[in-house]
């Protein structure tokens, strides 16, 4: 069995909502994640950027993209990773 290990992208754009990192806080509990932010580059060069340093990494196995004003719902990491699909949104 693989491990996995997930890359979390959040670029922020320096306007990172409480709610939203507090939310990607919960979802990763007891799972082995990396958080991936930026606040200097513009969108799209700031996500652009954040999944080459999480490719970089060779322990990453998954990514998880987190638009900046998206609050993840308790449980929602879980379900997409029980997916086991290529693509899972929220």
């Amino acid at each position: 069995m693989i491990a996995i290990k997930v890359g979390i992208i959040l670029p922020t754009r320096g306007f990172v909502f409480t709610e939203v990192l507090a939310g990607v806080e919960e979802n990763r509990k007891g799972y082995e994640t990396k958080l991936y932010t930026s606040d200097h580059l513009p969108i799209p060069e700031a996500q652009n950027d954040l999944v080459k340093q999480a490719l970089a990494n060779s322990s990453i196995t998954h990514l998880w993209f987190i638009e900046e004003d998206t609050v993840p719902p308790a449980g929602a990491f879980e379900k997409l990773l029980q997916s086991n699909s290529d693509i899972a949104a929220i």
